[in-house]
Order: structure tokens, then sequence, then C-alpha cells
């Protein structure tokens, strides 16, 4: 029995060809991402997925990415992956930032559902404020002063 291989619905790019001005970006994962779906939005096509998954399997434990670097079906959200852009489609962003006074018996975790509407987002809290953090042996207390991000993700027009 012979097997023909599977064809991609769409052919690859090779982003190096097509855009040769091409940039590292990083990319933040959300809740509920998934490489396929991060690679339709972010390319228009979903089979790049592999593309971005080769481009990060090298961070895959370090960054923890997800569960497996041998399984990429799972990402955890919140998690930084390299993309490749056109120079000209690339945008560079500082974050803002308000300062929030911690209340008694908060945590990152409470602080990120308050804020943001999601308490797995208190690891974006945690790097936000780390060099702090690390002062404090890792505690939070009451009226400590933290940087919170206005959005997660910007909104682009």
């Amino acid at each position: 029995t012979s097997t023909t291989p599977q064809k991609e619905i769409e052919p690859s790019f090779d982003f190096d060809q097509i855009f040769p001005d091409s940039i590292w970006t990083n990319y933040m994962t959300k809740r509920g991402d998934y490489l396929s779906l991060i690679a339709y939005n972010q390319y228009g096509n979903a089979n790049e997925w592999r593309r971005i998954y080769n481009w990060n399997k090298k961070h895959w434990a370090e960054r923890k990415i997800g569960p497996n670097k041998e399984n990429p079906n799972f990402i955890y959200p919140y998690k930084e992956l390299d993309l490749k852009k056109p120079a000209g489609n690339a945008i560079e962003w500082a974050y803002e930032y308000f300062i929030y006074n911690v209340n008694e018996g908060e945590s990152l975790w409470s602080i990120a559902q308050k804020v943001y509407n999601d308490e797995l987002a208190w690891v974006v809290l945690f790097w936000d404020n780390e060099d702090l953090l690390n002062k404090n042996n890792g505690n939070i207390y009451p009226n400590m002063e933290i940087k919170v991000r206005s959005e997660l993700w910007p909104e682009f027009k």
C-alpha cells in the first residue's frame, strides 16, 4: 500500500526570501492559544505552526512554553514566543503601567484576577516586579506598590 504525503492547504512561506528584512519579535501567548491559531492570526496560514514551533523549540523548557517540547499541541498562556515578522509589520511598543497598592490578603494571583480578569496573568505581574519581589523574598505585603500593565496586549488601530 502506498501512502501519499499529506499536502498543506497553502504552501509554506519562506519568510527569509519573501521578507529579507524580517526581524524577530516577541509574542505573548493568550489563554486558549495554540500554535496553529497563532500561525493563522499572525501569518494568515495555520500550517505555519510548524515554523513557529521550530523557532521556539530550543527555548521550550527554559521558557516553560508547554509541558512537553516533543508535543507542541498544548501551550501555556502568558509565555513568550519568538516570531519573525517583516520589518514593516513589526510593531514595538512600551507597556504603560500604573501603580497598584497591595491590600491585606491579596496575592499576585488575586490581583491578576481583579485587574486583568484572569488569575493566570499573575506571571506578568511577577515579571514586571521581579526585582522588587526578589528584594522581599518573593513576598508581597499590604501597602506595597507594584507596577501593573494598563493592558496585557496593547490594542493596535
